[in-house]
């Protein structure tokens, strides 16, 4: 069971993880508008094909930070998992004094 405090910190840590992908999407999505209407020389794109393109590769993006977070949460799930298997071992040392 979980702290108040550990709570918060996980909340805020996935808070955190949705902006940051929002901000990816949102960010290459308009670059990506951007681009299509300013560096395609003379030949200029119509305004739905660059929503389009737009709309492709920001869901292009969203996939693969889906993917990529998926797998990170596998890996510690394992992690936390192998490390639950692990017995402890304590040992007693020997105290020096010193005279």
């Amino acid at each position: 069971r979980q702290s108040a405090a550990q709570q918060m910190k996980e909340v805020r840590n996935q808070l955190t993880t949705i902006l940051n992908v929002f901000d990816s999407v949102a960010s290459v999505g308009y670059a990506v508008w951007y681009w299509s209407g300013t560096s395609m020389g003379s030949y200029h794109l119509n305004d739905g094909y660059r929503v389009l393109l737009a709309l492709a590769f920001a869901l292009l993006v969203l996939v693969a930070e889906v993917v990529v977070f998926s797998g990170y949460l596998r890996r510690v799930d394992e992690a936390r998992e192998k490390e639950r298997g692990k017995r402890e071992v304590r040992t007693v040392l020997a105290s020096v004094v010193l005279e």
